[in-house]
């Protein structure tokens, strides 16, 4: 089956005109996932809130969305740590 794979952000949507064939859904989600981190490879440290990969069909149905993490992976702030949210390795 063809996916799409749009990609919304807060202020725009870039839309998949071509799309690529996987026999599972399983498979298109993987792709989304890889979509997405190679999209965070280009971008500063910052917020993601509200970005996403909207799997589409051919027949305009989204049987899934994959959204962005909120922030990069690995990066902590202060409101993080105040929250306990952080965790020591000898805990």
């Amino acid at each position: 089956m063809r996916y799409f794979f749009d990609m919304a952000t807060n202020r725009t949507r870039l839309h998949d005109e071509n799309g690529k064939e996987f026999r599972e859904l399983s498979e298109a989600h993987e792709h989304a996932v890889h979509l997405i981190h190679r999209a965070m490879a280009y971008l500063s440290d910052g917020d993601t809130k509200g970005w996403m990969v909207k799997i589409g069909t051919a027949e305009g149905t989204v049987p899934l969305t994959v959204l962005f993490p909120k922030r990069f992976f690995g990066s902590v702030t202060a409101s993080d740590n105040a929250r306990g949210s952080i965790r020591s390795g000898s805990e």
